[in-house]
């Protein structure tokens, strides 16, 4: 970056003043990047005048802000002021804060964040505006400002509406929630700062905690779940009616190396326990790190039962099961058409997949 000594030289050499750029600005012509570089160089006198230029909804302006935010900083610490954030939106402000490149400079300006209890306070102001993926990546900023406790507690219940993206009127049936939530974080042995964002589906939003697994979001296709051998049992699955909101917790599966013949495998042993996995895919899929059904249910009240009898003992480790049940059905329950007119997806596969499985139980 150049000294404002070396910016005032430039200008100078090219006859750019401060008084045709306040013209400039004043007429509302183009703002060109020596108008504003002018106008900021001349900060004292024209504080007011950036501040204007902030407030317009142009892009071009608000590249200009973010380029020479470190000239912004600097000038703003020779002039004794500590709001380094007043001429930025949230979007550039998120942006310097997850994904600034300039690691000198980043340490100061996040510094700076943490200590002023008002841009921390900025944050829970503004968690409308915070995408999914971001929101723990701000939390494990933010845990490191002297104000981190005593704002989250202030701004709990919200924060915890934000996580599972909708606004709960009744505050006992929150409370339900975030117990269900923490319970698993204890069970864990993490802090809510240790929670991961991994992924974004149609349904549901996963995150990863520890050796768990949570999925947020809305109802799955699948209510109520057959009693079967080859899926995850959840530590807890429970569906709020009133919010759409459907919570899965279970325990981490490992993802790597699972193959076709992984998938045509459980599909098998799913249909010889009558039942049908219509999502038979990869991703669908986990190898128990430990026994199934190995770990204690912490959060037990709120788990949804099985249908039906098991017919099969529980997977072992290393073993591939099913971690999305959102389709997994009774044999005699098949939805297929309701499903295709929800705009499921899957039922190439599946045919495929039920045809060959037809194809080698004749053979047997």
């Amino acid at each position: 970056m150049k000294s404002i000594k070396h910016i005032k030289a430039d200008l100078k050499q090219k006859g750019i003043t401060i008084e045709n750029s306040l013209k400039k600005v004043k007429n509302m012509e183009e703002i060109t990047e020596e108008t504003f570089l002018c106008v900021l160089i001349n900060y004292e006198k024209q504080k007011d005048v950036l501040k204007s230029l902030a407030k317009i909804e142009n892009e071009k302006l608000k590249f200009l802000f973010l380029k020479y935010i470190e000239l912004i900083f600097m000038i703003k610490q020779k002039n004794n002021e500590n709001n380094y954030f007043e001429f930025l939106t949230w979007e550039q402000i998120s942006y310097l804060l997850l994904e600034y490149t300039n690691e000198k400079f980043y340490r100061k300006m996040k510094a700076d964040f943490l200590k002023n209890k008002d841009y921390v306070e900025y944050f829970f102001h503004h968690l409308d505006l915070v995408k999914d993926e971001d929101l723990f990546r701000y939390l494990n900023i933010l845990k490191d400002s002297p104000y981190f406790e005593e704002i989250f507690l202030k701004n709990k219940e919200k924060f915890y509406e934000k996580w599972i993206n909708r606004e709960v009127k009744e505050k006992d049936l929150l409370n339900t929630i975030i117990i269900i939530l923490e319970d698993a974080i204890r069970k864990a042995e993490k802090k809510l700062t240790d929670v991961i964002y991994l992924d974004k589906g149609t349904q549901k939003i996963t995150y990863k905690v520890g050796d768990y697994i949570i999925q947020l979001g809305k109802e799955g296709f699948c209510k109520a779940i057959p009693n079967d051998s080859n899926v995850l049992y959840p530590m807890c699955r429970k569906y709020i009616e009133e919010l759409n909101l459907s919570i899965t917790i279970t325990s981490l599966g490992e993802r790597n190396n699972i193959s076709m013949e992984d998938v045509k495998d459980v599909y098998k042993r799913v249909r010889e326990e009558k039942h049908v996995w219509l999502d038979a895919k990869k991703d669908n899929l986990v190898k128990l790190l430990k026994d199934n059904n190995s770990y204690g249910f912490i959060v037990e009240p709120y788990t949804i039962d099985f249908v039906g009898e098991k017919t099969a003992q529980d997977r072992k480790q290393g073993e591939c099961v099913i971690c999305d049940l959102d389709l997994l059905y009774q044999e005699e329950n098949l939805p297929i058409e309701t499903l295709l007119e929800k705009g499921w997806g899957g039922y190439n596969n599946y045919k495929k997949l039920e045809e060959e499985y037809l194809k080698k139980s004749l053979k047997h």
